[in-house]
């Protein structure tokens, strides 16, 4: 199963160097690429490339850079920017600070947390798993909806996600499962969600033919 799972998470990693080796670096060349990126790229550039941080952290820092020039920059804008780029301390604090200026509306209240997770997931291993324990601490004091958008979101994570990232952060994704179901505000549609998550999971180790704890942890999640 162990060498199953690593083929899979290879084949992901082969995708991706394909990309970033051939095409990038030997067919079109590094600097060009960045030079045109950065003269011609926008946010929906942003978008198309959100897996490789590589391109999007110089093209997000230029856009921030650009808007700060020619408008005040909303604390809803710098958050849609800095998302792509590469975890930091200092990012990290960032986002933290414009949370608080955006945290009484609950609309972007929804919006903050998969972003803050997706930036930290692009970075590495350990910022994801500090940003998910964070996420969980948030959510013991958070409304409902906020949650349910939350888990309903996990799944549009990648492969690399919930193959390598998710079981070695069983703990926190349990804990905000648990917040949501024990929530006072809990009802069908909270249970439809967490169950269709654990559906989306099923489904996924079955296209990869993976027998193992993901396996049991989504059993669980949808048993609750």
């Amino acid at each position: 199963m162990l060498n199953e799972k690593n083929r899979n998470l290879s084949s992901i990693k082969k995708q991706r160097k394909w990309f970033w080796d051939i095409v990038i670096q030997q067919r079109i060349g590094t600097d060009l690429f960045l030079q045109k990126l950065l003269k011609e790229g926008n946010e929906a550039t942003l978008k198309l490339l959100d897996e490789y941080s590589e391109l999007t952290n110089p093209l997000s820092i230029h856009l921030l850079s650009k808007s700060e020039r020619n408008e005040i920059v909303t604390p809803e804008k710098g958050l849609s920017l800095i998302r792509y780029q590469i975890m930091t301390k200092e990012l990290f604090d960032l986002f933290l600070s414009l949370f608080k200026q955006t945290g009484s509306n609950v609309d972007q209240r929804q919006k903050n947390y998969p972003i803050f997770l997706q930036c930290a997931f692009s970075t590495n291993e350990q910022f994801t798993q500090n940003v998910l324990q964070w996420i969980e601490k948030r959510f013991t004091n958070e409304q409902l909806i906020v949650i349910e958008h939350f888990i309903a979101l996990l799944e549009s994570f990648n492969d690399q996600f919930h193959l390598q990232i998710l079981p070695n952060n069983f703990k926190s994704i349990q804990t905000i499962i648990d917040i949501a179901i024990n929530h006072l505000q809990r009802s069908t549609n909270t249970l439809s969600i967490i169950i269709r998550y654990g559906t989306h999971l099923l489904k996924r180790i079955e296209q990869y033919q993976l027998k193992d704890n993901i396996q049991q942890f989504a059993i669980q999640i949808i048993k609750q």
